[in-house]
Formats: structure tokens, sequence, C-alpha cells
């Protein structure tokens, strides 16, 4: 049963449980004057005061509505009224000339900015318009002035001979890239509309995909030969790399977040991964339909794919994001995945691919005196020390309540005058096993307080400090908070040990962040002990010199590789 008040709020009961569901506000603007039920059909309609008409569908497993269309009108009365005209970015050459009349939008980008939209056409014409007030700005044609300013004659010359298939803009908004079907790409001031460079190939150019991470650009070119897709470096404006083996055509392309893979997907139903560093083919996948679009979120964990003939949209995770390893390996550049039909025991037909990989075996240390990482996700270490802070972000801003009962709803027993309303009681023997529970909770030890309590030897603590590794973040959290004041000494030395063999830096830098942040108080205050206390004292001032010593070492290269990165980044060769 739905029920709605003067305030524009429906809400939702359950009528053999005698309990309210859920409550949507502020649905209308004014009061609703009426609820319907399509006959025979999960499907309502609520009108209100505010002009207003909503279509609900109740098919969700909460039981709670789900609105589907709106018609309305003013909510109240109307004060004015203006026809705005017909708004389009198009420039008056295709309206006056009629060899022009038939002219298609083939390429758009946007500046940076968001203020201004370039617009490439099947005739050759590049405009560029503000978004704002829909003003034609300029147009890009063959030969401009220095000043930008041209004559009547050159504003009908097209910007290319053949249809504009690539358009992009730097990410500095300084410059614009315009290929085209014939074979060539152009690069203009988009200030002044100038000409800066032009490079040629025989191919023929289909689309680009810009690269957000660097200056990369990947330009899908067909031939007599077949399909390709060359990255060209639109800095220093020359071509950087080559796949030759992406398909017989090539219907969408993107890079990934970090900018070191290319994905090309063809017209077979595959999509390509090429890492760029090392120009390999390092992943194919098969689909049951063609890909025609696809994107990389901004953190690389997920593609969002579409295909031919299909409404949804697919989003697939990225297993390096969230694998411990992953075995990556160049393929074969004629490589595709194979198929194995599989019956299981239920009688239904599945493919499953057959992963010709190996299982991926963790290689041991290369030198005793180089410094290792663990090769953990990041997700495993890395939000550690911030853990509590992040549960307290994420907490809901209020308790969940339970529904009070509407007065009809409440339980109510005869009497002798009639009836009365019973009064519901505590229930005592839950608080009592709550409280039995919460108990026996601080009595207990860990798991882990009590193999660090019966280590006795490095080789104990190493093998204590691994069973920390296998578990996941919030059981590392607690067994942290739960370490007693006394194992401290013990737990300090097991991270020591850890660092003098120079394995699993990160997750010690992780642990050690944490446990100092968690058991700070503890460490601050007095022993009475004194005898404790110096060993504590004596095991923090060892922690501290092997950590500052493996430090300055691990600092000194760190510095070195990233002076020479951004030397060869800065440095035009």
């Amino acid at each position: 049963m739905t029920t709605a008040d003067i305030g524009g709020d429906i809400v939702v009961w359950d009528l053999e449980k005698r309990q309210l569901i859920g409550k949507i506000s502020h649905v209308h603007h004014a009061a609703v004057t009426e609820l319907y039920f399509m006959p025979g059909e999960p499907v309502m309609v609520s009108a209100s005061a505010d002009n207003s008409l909503r279509t609900w569908v109740l098919d969700g497993a909460d039981g709670m509505p789900r609105q589907l269309v709106i018609l309305e009108g003013h909510a109240e009365g109307v004060t004015a009224v203006q026809f705005n005209g017909k708004q389009e970015l198009v420039h008056k050459r295709f309206t006056k000339d009629a060899s022009l009349s038939k002219a298609t939008a083939t390429a758009i980008a946007l500046s940076p900015c968001g203020n201004f939209a370039f617009i490439g056409y099947s005739t050759g014409h590049v405009d560029q318009f503000n978004i704002q007030s829909g003003r034609h700005v300029k147009t890009f044609a063959k030969q401009a002035d220095q000043e930008g300013e041209q004559s009547e004659k050159e504003n009908s010359e097209k910007a290319h001979d053949s249809k504009i298939t690539a358009l992009v803009v730097d990410s500095r908004g300084s410059e614009l890239i315009t290929g085209c079907y014939s074979g060539k790409l152009k690069y203009w001031q988009a200030r002044t509309g100038k000409l800066l460079a032009t490079m040629r190939t025989r191919l023929r150019i289909e689309r680009s995909a810009p690269c957000t991470a660097n200056s990369l650009l990947a330009v899908a070119c067909i031939g007599d030969e077949g399909a390709s897709v060359a990255v060209v470096d639109t800095l220093c404006r020359r071509v950087v790399r080559t796949f030759s083996s992406v398909g017989g055509s090539v219907n969408a392309m993107t890079f990934s977040s970090d900018g070191r893979w290319l994905l090309t997907a063809d017209n077979s139903k595959y999509i390509r991964v090429w890492e760029l560093s090392t120009s390999q083919l390092i992943d194919v996948m098969l689909f049951d339909r063609p890909c025609i679009g696809m994107s990389f979120n901004n953190s690389g964990e997920y593609l969002a794919t579409i295909h031919e003939d299909e409404k949804s949209i697919f989003i697939w995770a990225n297993k390096k994001m969230y694998a411990s390893h992953v075995n990556i390996r160049a393929l074969p550049l004629d490589y595709l995945p194979t198929w194995k039909s599989h019956v299981p025991e239920v009688g239904v037909n599945t493919f499953v691919i057959d992963d010709e990989s190996e299982e991926w075996a963790s290689s041991e240390q290369i030198d005793s005196s180089l410094v290792t990482y663990s090769g953990l996700a990041p997700s495993r270490w890395a939000n550690l020390p911030d853990l509590a802070l992040i549960k307290e972000r994420n907490k809901p801003e209020q308790p969940p309540r339970k529904p009070k009962q509407a007065p009809f709803f409440l339980t109510a027993a005869p009497t002798l005058e009639g009836f009365e309303f019973e009064v519901p009681q505590e229930d005592q023997d839950e608080r009592r096993r709550t409280l039995q529970a919460k108990r026996s909770l601080l009595e207990l030890e860990s798991s882990f307080s009590s193999m660090l309590r019966a280590a006795t030897s490095s080789e104990d603590l190493q093998e204590v400090f691994q069973s920390l590794k296998k578990m996941s973040v919030s059981a590392i959290d607690f067994q942290l908070r739960t370490l007693p004041a006394v194992l401290l000494t013990k737990f300090f030395k097991m991270l020591t040990e850890i660092l003098k063999t120079r394995r699993d830096f990160d997750l010690v830098q992780a642990y050690l962040a944490t446990a100092l942040k968690i058991h700070r108080s503890a460490l601050w205050q007095e022993e009475d002990d004194a005898r404790e206390a110096e060993q504590l004292t004596n095991a923090l001032e060892e922690l501290s010199l092997e950590q500052e010593r493996i430090w300055s070492e691990y600092d000194k290269v760190m510095v070195e590789n990233a002076a020479v990165t951004q030397w060869v980044k800065n440095a035009l060769i």
C-alpha cells in the first residue's frame, strides 16, 4: 500500500508484515492529490497540485518504487514567454551553396576549457564555434595570414580536400590537429587558424584517438594491404609506433588512463591490447559482437565498451588493478584466443576460454642488497594507515532506525472495557547475549598476538610476518588495534628483521605507520616496568637505524631515476 501527504512525500507500507518499507521525500513540490495503480501491473501513477504526473514501477528487491516517466508543466503561474529561435552550430555556407547541401559533420572536438567546439565536415571544412553563444568564431582554411584574417575567397576554401576523419585539440588548447580521408594530418594554431605543419601518408585515415596522459595520438589507417594504427607524437610531429596486425578494419580505439596501453577493436569481434613501451601485443579479447566504442575511466580500473546492435553498456574490470600478480607477456601478432566447448553437469552449454598462460610464480629476490617490494596490489596496504578515517567518512549520517509503526498497525489486546495497545517489552535475553559477546571479545587474544608472543627466533618472527601478510586490510587493522602493549617490542623487532632481509619494503612501511598511529599513546607514556621500557626503546632505536640506512640508499636511487626521467621528458630528441 502507498500513501502520500501534502508535503509531496510518498510512503510505502507492507500490509502482510504490518510495517513501513520506506519513504520517498519531496517527490512532488506540492500536495499529492492522486495515487493510482495500473490493474494487474506493478505500475503506479502519482498526480500533484504542482501540475505534474509521475509514473513509478515497483520492481526492486526492496519494494520501493522507481521513477519511469515525468510529465509536468509549470508549477506556478507563467510570468514570461519568448520564442528562442533555432540555435544550430552551422555555417551559412551550407545554407547558401547548393553543392554543400548534403554535407554532414564527420568529426567533432571540444577545447580543454570547454568554451569552443570544433566541427569537421564531409566536405573538408573545419569550423570553430563558441559553445555559450553559438557564434561562429573562425574557419580553418588552407591559407591564412599571420593575424588569422581571411579574405572572402579564402573563407570558402577548405582545410582538406576530402572528408574530415580526425579532429583533436591538444591538452593546452593551443593547437588543433585535423586529419582527412586522403591521408593528410595537419597542425593548426587554434588562436589564429594558421597552418603550422602537415604530415602525409599514402594510406587513408579512418579515425583517431588522443591520449589524455601525454601528447600521443593514435591514427587508424587503411590501405590495400589492410588496416594499421600509427601512434603519432604531436609534440615532435612524427610517428613513434606502428601496429599492423589490428584486423581488417578498426572500429574503435582508446588509450589506458596512464598512457601505457593502446586498445584497438576490429570488425572481427576482437579487442587487442598493445603495450606502447615495447610495441608488443599483450592481450586479445573475443566478444559476441564487434565493439564500436570503448573508453577507460580516469583511474584505469574499468573499461566501458559498446557493441553493434547492443542496447547495453558493458563495464569490464582491469585485472591488473585488483589481482596481486598478473602475468603480462608478449603474444604473437597473429594470436587469437582459443575456445573450448564445455558441458557442465547441469546440462547448460558454456564456453571456456583456454588461457595458455602459466601460473605466475613469485620471483626470488634478485640480490639480497636490493630493496624488494611485496608485489601485492596497492589496495592491500596503501590505505591501511587511514583505514579508520575512511570507515568514519563512509559511515552513514544517521544509524538505521526501526520504522515506527502506525497506530492501526499496533498490536491490541481485548480488555473488559474494550481493547488496549500492547506495550513492547525489551528483549533482556538479547541484551545479555550482546554483553557477553563483547566481554568475551575483550578477554580473547587474537591469533596474530598469540603467534607473536610465542616467537623466539628470527625465523619465527618472519613466519609471523608472513601470516599477517596473507590477511585482508580490515583483518590487519584489527590485529594491530588488538595488539597488547607488552607485545609492541616484539612487533617492532619483527619489522626490523624483515627490513634486514630487504623484502616486502612497502608492507613494512604501511604496517609501521599504522602501528605508530594506533599505539602512539602507549609509546609516549611512562612504563611502570623500567626493564620493559628499556627493551621497547632499544627495539625502536634498532628499527630507526635500519630504516634510515635502507631509506638513504633507496632515496638516492629514486632521485637519480626521477632526474633522468624528467630530462628525457623535457629533451627534444
